[in-house]
Formats: C-alpha cells, sequence, structure tokens
C-alpha cells in the first residue's frame, strides 16, 4: 500500500503486517474466513450411483421407472399407473401412485430383444374407474426396443417434463464391469 504524505511532498511504502489486533479488522477477517473455507470447506462429494447393487438380488433384470419431478399443481395430481405390453403378448403395469410419486415395474424377462409399449392410465374422479389418458399425455414414441443382458439389471428410467407431455428416456445397464 502506498501512502501520500502531503507534508512532506514525499512518497513512503508503509507495509500493512497484520498484528495482535488484526481480527478486529473487519476486511481482514473476511479474508481469513474465505480463505479458510475454500482450504478446508471445499473437497470433493461423491454422489452415489441412484441404484444400489447390493439391493438388487437377481429376482428381476428389469426395472422401468417414470417421474415427474416438477409437477406441481395439485389439483391435477391424480393417480395413475403405465400399461407396460412386453412383444405385444404379455401385459404388465407399474404401481399405482399420484402424478408426482414414482411409478415402478420390476420384473423378468428372457435374454432377448423385447419389444416395449408404454401406455399411460389415470383414475376418472367422476366414474371412479381408471382410463387410458388423452393422446396429448401418451408417451411418444410410445413403442421401442430394449435388450436384456446376461448378469445385468436393464433400468428405464422415464423423466417427464411439461405437465407430462415430454419425457426423457434413459435405458442402463448395471452392474457397469
Amino acid at each position: 500500500m502506498i501512502q501520500i504524505n502531503a507534508k512532506k511532498n514525499s512518497f513512503s511504502k508503509k507495509l500493512f503486517l497484520p498484528n495482535s489486533n488484526f481480527l478486529m479488522n473487519f476486511h481482514w477477517f473476511i479474508a481469513m474466513f474465505f480463505l479458510l473455507f475454500i482450504l478446508v470447506g471445499c473437497n470433493t462429494i461423491q454422489i452415489q450411483n441412484p441404484i444400489k447393487m447390493n439391493t438388487w438380488n437377481g429376482n428381476y433384470n428389469v426395472e422401468i421407472t417414470f417421474q415427474e419431478p416438477n409437477f406441481d399443481n395439485p389439483q391435477y395430481d391424480t393417480q395413475g399407473f403405465y400399461r407396460i405390453f412386453i412383444d405385444q403378448t404379455r401385459e404388465e403395469r407399474t404401481t399405482i401412485a399420484l402424478r408426482s410419486q414414482k411409478r415402478e415395474w420390476k420384473g423378468k424377462l428372457s435374454l432377448d430383444r423385447h419389444l416395449l409399449r408404454i401406455e399411460r392410465w389415470e383414475l376418472d374422479k367422476t366414474t371412479k374407474n381408471y382410463l387410458r389418458a388423452k393422446n396429448l399425455l401418451q408417451l411418444k414414441p410410445s413403442q421401442f426396443y430394449v435388450t436384456i443382458k446376461e448378469g445385468k439389471l436393464t433400468r428405464i428410467h422415464y423423466i417427464l417434463e411439461n405437465q407430462g407431455t415430454s419425457f426423457r428416456r434413459e435405458i442402463n445397464y448395471f452392474p457397469d464391469k
């Protein structure tokens, strides 16, 4: 820090070294706090895999989940499920839950390539029956192929967005080798 001395009309360097009262200086306190935060507080955090492999016992080899994490309208949070058609011959369904909750199905399929088709079904409040949702709310494309591999869990995860009108599908195989 350079200090201008007006009386002598000369320049002199003033070194600002912290003395015993340096904690009283607010700026030094803040600087030391952030330095301490950076040195001690910043470490890497390991994000665990969303599926815990020690809970997978091999009784099923396919897991399909549906989530709508940004659904925030309690008035339209209706109960429903997804029907899963496998190879156009077998029909399964997910757990019944609200749109804001996770819906899932776990099952065992043969080691092969399978055609899956997904349909959304919702509870009609007036008739108290489950009805196929409107075409606008159906997943498009509703059909896709998935390959089941030996010794691996095939995890298909749907993340629905924009009030269920668009989605992102992720297919993962666990455990990774």
